[in-house]
């Protein structure tokens, strides 16, 4: 399905976090805000996620324990994915970035860093589809059924982490903190388009991996629609716009979507918010969870997790 190969894109950058840097003592941060530890701790949590699913479909493992902090529970629904020879590259390649991005964020925050919360990725994916395609899949969804299944929830991910880094930056403006966001957003983003690219080619032609009656550029455009809506916005979209591509996504004026944290953890726990769900079943671990942030958007999910 995969017809070229994956260039790699994403260690690089994140190894330019400076490890003293999140440790570095600063003036208090004003009640009610979000100190960069915080936000760092957060970061980790998707990456976290990230690295968890990566690590499933690419090995059917979870990460290492010495990845995951001290008693950090193990995920459920953890199992490998039925790729093609490309796929796997692909899988293994997200996977060897994002364990290094958790290696790197956790070496930065030190003491600070959080271990893994638990992590849903396995029914978290197929609510996300079913609300999607409006009533229950059949055959029901798997990630780690085929290529295109295992791209569409990567898809899932990958838009949502360019969001919340360049939501971070302007928390980070005041900070040493901002380049580097900066950096890690422009990053994220590349990888954001691979996977976008890979849809559409998938799109373009008759895919024996897609069962189901919608094109894949509909749900995946209505997946960028549950987005927004559970993040109580208008800041997504698909892979097409009628019949013109849409593999970069932007606003009116070709700016990147920002969401501040509180919209990426109503996108991540399926509109659950602070008291967790979807992916993070019990929510999340840092500063920026119970005391900080609360639902704001619509439920996405079926109800389960």
């Amino acid at each position: 399905m995969m017809s070229y190969k994956v260039i790699a894109i994403f260690c690089a950058a994140l190894a330019s976090v400076n490890a003293r840097s999140l440790q570095q003592t600063s003036a208090p941060a004003p009640a009610g805000t979000p100190s960069a530890v915080d936000i760092a701790n957060f970061a980790l949590n998707l990456e976290y996620l990230e690295a968890e699913f990566y690590s499933c479909a690419a090995t059917g493992s979870p990460l290492p324990s010495s990845l995951r902090g001290s008693g950090a529970p193990l995920s459920t629904g953890c199992q490998k994915a039925n790729l093609t020879t490309v796929g796997q590259q692909l899988a293994e390649e997200l996977l060897k970035n994002e364990m290094n991005h958790v290696e790197v964020l956790r070496n930065a925050l030190g003491s600070a860093a959080v271990a893994a919360p638990l992590l849903n990725v396995g029914t978290a994916f197929s609510d996300v589809l079913n609300a999607a395609l409006g009533s229950p899949a059949s055959p029901s969804f798997s990630p780690y059924t085929n290529d295109v299944f295992f791209l569409l929830a990567a898809f899932i991910f990958e838009d949502v982490g360019v969001t919340a880094y360049e939501g971070a930056i302007g928390a980070l403006a005041a900070t040493p903190y901002l380049q580097t966001a900066a950096r890690i957003a422009a990053v994220e983003a590349y990888q954001a388009g691979i996977v976008r690219s890979f849809l559409f080619q998938a799109n373009e032609g008759t895919n024996s991996d897609w069962p189901y009656q919608p094109t894949i550029a509909t749900v995946v455009g209505d997946i960028a629609k549950l987005r927004a809506s559970a993040a109580g916005g208008n800041d997504d979209v698909g892979i097409l716009n009628g019949t013109t591509a849409t593999l970069v996504p932007v606003d009116s004026q070709s700016l990147v979507f920002q969401r501040t944290p509180t919209q990426v953890l109503d996108i991540v726990t399926l509109g659950k918010g602070a008291n967790g769900g979807g992916f993070f079943p019990s929510g999340l671990n840092g500063g920026l969870t119970q005391v900080s942030l609360g639902g704001v958007g619509g439920s996405i999910s079926s109800g389960s997790g």
